[in-house]
């Protein structure tokens, strides 16, 4: 049990962010009500398939897939944007969690296999990657109008 709300603590607000910015970079509105209800889904998949035996990295494809799918579908932005949105995400989340992992292992000052099976010390490696990635969501939500007005006014 505390192994699973350790795990939701960090997924939520990881998978929210991702939503969120994936959903900012299709230049879709930012609803943080449905970016938290589709992280909280995602992040529920996500346990269920990492508790299983299916090989490594697949938590990562199928939440690729289902941003990807809930772009398209719900949101109603072309399947190609809905792509492109998804693996950069992935691809900054990748970036991010290698930093902190790193990071994670440099301050705690221990062995790699202790942060690796110990959950308490993985979920404290995991939980910047997640407010990183949630801040860069907020950050870019804020100042996308102001970006989109500047591309606008350059091309009139």
């Amino acid at each position: 049990m505390v192994e699973f709300v350790l795990f939701m603590l960090q997924g939520i607000p990881e998978m929210t962010g991702a939503v969120a910015l994936c959903m900012i970079l299709a230049r879709v509105n930012l609803s943080w009500k449905r970016a938290l209800i589709v992280g909280l889904i995602l992040s529920l998949l996500i346990y269920a398939v990492k508790s299983t035996t299916v090989f490594w990295g697949f938590h990562c494809l199928l939440a690729l897939l289902i941003i990807m799918i809930y772009l398209f579908r719900y949101c109603n932005v072309p399947i190609y944007l809905a792509f492109t949105a998804s693996i950069i995400t992935q691809t900054i989340l990748l970036i991010l969690e290698n930093i902190f992992v790193l990071i994670s292992f440099y301050v705690l000052s221990l062995n790699k296999e202790i942060i690796l099976t110990n959950q308490f010390y993985w979920f404290l490696q995991g939980l910047p990657q997640a407010l990183a990635i949630l801040g860069l969501a907020y950050f870019l939500n804020k100042v996308k109008p102001k970006l989109l007005f500047e591309t606008n006014a350059n091309n009139a």
